[in-house]
């Protein structure tokens, strides 16, 4: 008799939805188990950008919510958002920098 715990890693594409989500939720949101990735952590920091806030505790990330009032990022002195070879999250903020207040130039990179 074999008696094995296996703990599957988190979703790269789920991780992403859920953060965004979180993201533009009102007040704090637990994600655990979260992939940690570089499209995920990509994603998450363009998330700061806009405005998010992120902590890591244990196995899960805490994300502070905009309730989709997003700051544009010349706020803290950035004109671009680099993604990497994230697709997933690249669509996501297409569509999300349609939420920046004032407007302005943004450039997504990858």
């Amino acid at each position: 008799m074999i008696d094995v715990k296996i703990k599957v890693p988190g979703s790269k594409s789920i991780t992403q939805r859920a953060i965004v989500t979180a993201f533009l939720a009102e007040g704090k949101s637990r994600l655990i188990g979260p992939l940690r990735s570089e499209d995920t952590l990509l994603l998450r920091d363009a998330l700061e950008l806009l405005g998010g806030r992120f902590q890591e505790e244990d196995n899960a990330w805490i994300v502070s919510g905009t309730g989709g009032r997003l700051r544009h990022p010349m706020d803290v002195g950035r004109s671009s958002i680099y993604m990497g070879n994230n697709g997933t999250g690249i669509r996501f903020l297409t569509s999300l920098c349609c939420l920046i207040e004032g407007g302005g130039r943004l450039e997504l990179t990858g």
